[in-house]
């Protein structure tokens, strides 16, 4: 865990058997103070709960080229973030949780990951009880690209999805399940998945990839089986 960590290049480890606090932590009252890190080629595998997190603000941060593997919750987290890029990363088999989780998180880019065998794929998650004026980089969940990922649904997990949008808390779900007003757009993704009609989607309900679509969602995604 680090707190205040600007700048910060973190390549080329191996993070194993960890607790739950795998995560660089942003002060509420410094702006600034977890701009700009370089996660890359670091192997994250068989922690207790998420193989890597960022939480809270992160702008200009990239993630790139890392494995997450056998999480005990996700592979890896984006929290209270802005701004921050998660590129040709591979996050599988975190049987638990998700592979890449966004939440109250806006700007981020999550680009040409490979993402398999987990409960989840890729996820979208809004907390309302977070949305408020505590922090300086103005949390929401807004504006984010999914875009151009590979996710395989395995086969024998109850209740998985490939892509899904979830809520917790009380407020108005309706500009989030619009990706015209909120800007969270999946595009140009390829899934494989058991069956092409099966319900692998979550977004204001169960959803088969023709309905994913209709949301609409990945017009220029693709599903196959495998």
């Amino acid at each position: 865990m680090s707190s205040n960590g600007a700048n910060t290049q973190f390549t080329n480890n191996e993070v194993y058997s960890n607790g739950s606090e795998q995560k660089f932590l942003a002060s509420p009252i410094i702006p600034g103070d977890n701009h700009n890190l370089y996660i890359a080629g670091n192997y994250f595998h068989d922690c207790t709960a998420d193989g890597f997190w960022i939480d809270g603000d992160g702008a200009g941060t990239v993630v790139e080229n890392n494995i997450f593997e056998r999480n005990g919750r996700t592979g890896m987290t984006l929290e209270n973030c802005v701004s921050v890029t998660v590129q040709n990363n591979t996050a599988r088999l975190n049987t638990f949780g998700d592979g890449i989780l966004l939440t109250v998180s806006r700007n981020c880019r999550v680009l040409n990951n490979t993402v398999s065998g987990n409960l989840y794929g890729i996820e979208l998650f809004l907390n309302f009880d977070a949305l408020t004026p505590q922090f300086p980089w103005a949390q929401d969940l807004a504006n984010n690209t999914i875009q151009g990922n590979t996710i395989t649904v395995p086969s024998g997990l109850a209740n998985q999805y490939a892509s899904l949008l979830t809520f917790a808390g009380s407020g108005d779900q309706t500009p989030y399940l619009n990706p015209a007003i909120k800007g969270n757009v999946f595009s140009q993704n390829r899934y494989f998945a058991p069956t092409t009609n099966g319900i692998w989607f979550l977004w204001g309900g169960n959803k088969t990839f023709l309905g994913w679509q209709g949301v609409p969602q990945d017009a220029t995604g693709t599903i196959a089986v495998g």
